[in-house]
C-alpha cells in the first residue's frame, strides 16, 4: 500500500475520532456534579487526565499503526504490542512523577 493512502483520514473515521473525542472531553462537565459556581481548576483537572489518553491516540493512530501494524509482517506484530505497552508505561510512569499526591482530608 503507498504511503500516502494508508496514511489518510477518510471523512466517517475524522467525524467518528470527534465525536469519541467530545464526548470523552465533556463527560465530566455533563455528567459530574452540579453546583452554583464552577471553578476552573475543577474544570481543568479531568481535561489533565485526558491529555496523556490523547497523545497515546495520535502517536498511535498516525506513528505506530501505520509504520508497523501495516508492514504485512508477522514479526511487526509483536513489535507493535511492545511499542504499545512501552508508551502506555512511560505515560503512566510520567503522570505518577508529575502528578502531586491528593491531601487527605480528614471526615471529622
Amino acid at each position: 500500500m503507498p504511503s500516502h493512502t494508508r496514511n489518510r483520514i477518510n471523512p466517517p473515521e475524522i467525524l467518528l475520532i470527534s465525536l469519541v473525542w467530545i464526548v470523552l472531553i465533556t463527560a465530566p462537565f455533563l455528567f459530574g456534579y452540579a453546583t452554583d459556581e464552577v471553578s476552573w481548576k475543577s474544570m481543568i483537572k479531568p481535561l489533565e487526565m485526558l491529555l496523556p489518553l490523547a497523545v497515546i491516540f495520535l502517536i498511535n493512530r498516525f506513528l505506530l499503526v501505520p509504520f508497523i501494524f501495516f508492514r504485512q509482517k508477522t514479526s511487526n506484530y509483536l513489535q507493535y504490542i511492545l511499542s504499545v505497552a512501552a508508551l502506555i508505561s512511560v505515560i503512566t510512569i510520567a503522570s505518577f512523577l508529575f502528578t502531586s499526591p491528593i491531601p487527605y482530608q480528614s471526615s471529622s
